[in-house]
């Protein structure tokens, strides 16, 4: 099947002038048709690590903002211009890691999860009328998971001129993990599940065996999933 999904992760070398920029991670499930589906999440991820490392702004959710402002700008953009794109937008959803802190970036269906001594806490917020029917009582946790609705999402990035995404600041200690993923992991393996094979296997074992379960239960989607693992490398 044709892979909508994009993602990046940026480890800039000590010696590198951006380096005090921290760790980029981004994923983004783009939506509007294959074609236009990952020409949005491409779009995306690259336009937030240009503007993102070149940015003069100091405060680095601002400059993750900006970064995100200027990718849905681009996506809007070529979509006006050229109709096969027409409607393509993406989710997206971006961690910088710093020393002491994750900053996230936030809009549509994509996660952030955080993994601290085996315990797994979502941090992000879905953008979808589903979630919102769950937080207001209308439909349970467990109904929402084959809702006919449970793809529709109510924010992404270029279907407007403008966003306004969420922001989160989450502080990180040693080996804390920040997991990033796509609508195709978390729809099809529940968070229990990902949390034993975090905690059972080395990371790059875990996302393997992850992915792999997703795909044994159907994989329809794309599946995209990061894993870096505070004060170790990153791995993917």
């Amino acid at each position: 099947s044709d892979n909508e999904d994009s993602y990046l992760i940026i480890v800039p070398e000590a010696s590198d002038p951006s380096a005090g920029k921290g760790i980029l991670l981004v994923v983004a499930d783009g939506v509007g048709g294959a074609v236009a589906g990952k020409v949005a999440s491409q779009t995306a991820v690259n336009i937030i690590r240009d503007v993102y490392y070149h940015s003069t702004e100091t405060n680095t959710a601002l400059a993750l903002i900006e970064a995100f402002q200027s990718a849905n700008r681009n996506i809007f953009l070529e979509a006006y211009q050229n109709k096969t794109l027409r409607g393509m937008a993406t989710t997206c959803t971006a961690a910088v890691l710093k020393e002491y802190a994750a900053i996230i970036v936030h809009i549509g269906d994509s996660r952030a999860y955080r993994f601290r001594e085996d315990k797994l806490t979502q941090l992000t917020e879905d953008h979808t009328i589903i979630n919102s029917l769950v937080k207001g009582g209308t439909v349970t946790r467990e109904a929402a998971r084959n809702h006919p609705l449970r793809n529709l999402i109510l924010k992404a990035m270029g279907s407007h001129d403008k966003i306004d995404p969420d922001v989160y600041y989450v502080e990180i200690i040693e080996h804390d993990i920040i997991m990033l993923c796509s609508d195709g992991l978390y729809s099809l393996v529940n968070d229990h599940e990902i949390s034993d094979t975090v905690k059972s296997l080395p990371l790059i074992q875990a996302v393997s065996m992850l992915i792999k379960l997703a795909n044994e239960r159907g994989g329809k989607d794309n599946i995209t999933m990061l894993l870096a693992q505070h004060l170790s490398s990153c791995k993917e």
